[in-house]
């Protein structure tokens, strides 16, 4: 694939039931990243949580049929079809940073739900890091810029699960990209600019 061509994708897929569980187990959730990731020779991020599965990845191309067939396989043994799933695909990092700052205003509202999926999304971006540095990297950006908007649009909704996600999101990317003493100085420098 042309590196040039290559957007940053998503597919999320949700039980259509008004179950909270998870969709495959974590065991599942390797084997299926690891196996669109070796057809697709780019970087995918599988988010498991109770309300469902965020599937990012880098691709020249639409991947959404290829990734509901590969999940559909490793769903099968659990004895459901694709109708029970609501699955949407986003094709730009534009498209999902709409999509998950609406997502972010609507589980604010509900704080265990958000602090179970910040939790369990901080948690598996951590044990797939290195193979997903570019993913991490968009993702980061694009939960920092909803929260920035957030504050700035709708005061009092970045709570401190918010404000959370970002500093654990900012410090994986720190820790990965950065050795201690360039991190401390940017850590310095983002906290003097938000004191001014």
């Amino acid at each position: 694939m042309d590196s040039d061509q290559v957007k940053f994708r998503a597919v999320f897929i949700y039980s259509k039931g008004s179950k909270r569980q998870l969709l495959l187990s974590y065991k599942e959730i390797e084997n299926l990243t690891t196996f669109i990731r070796n057809t697709i020779k780019q970087e995918v991020t599988i988010i498991n949580t109770n309300m469902g599965l965020d599937i990012y990845y880098l691709s020249s191309v639409d991947m959404r049929d290829f990734i509901c067939k590969a999940f559909g396989l490793f769903h099968a043994i659990h004895g459901s079809s694709e109708h029970n799933f609501k699955i949407i695909s986003l094709e730009s990092s534009l498209e999902i940073k709409q999509y998950l700052y609406h997502a972010y205003l609507h589980w604010v509202k509900m704080p265990l739900l958000l602090t179970s999926y910040i939790k369990s999304f901080v948690i598996q971006l951590t044990r797939d890091y290195m193979n997903n540095i570019k993913i991490n990297a968009l993702l980061f950006s694009v939960w920092y810029k909803n929260l920035q908007q957030v504050r700035l649009q709708k005061r009092g909704l970045v709570n401190q699960k918010g404000e959370l996600l970002i500093q654990t999101l900012r410090d994986l990317y720190l820790d990965h990209n950065y050795n201690p003493l360039e991190k401390n100085f940017i850590l310095k420098a983002l906290s003097a600019e938000h004191h001014n």
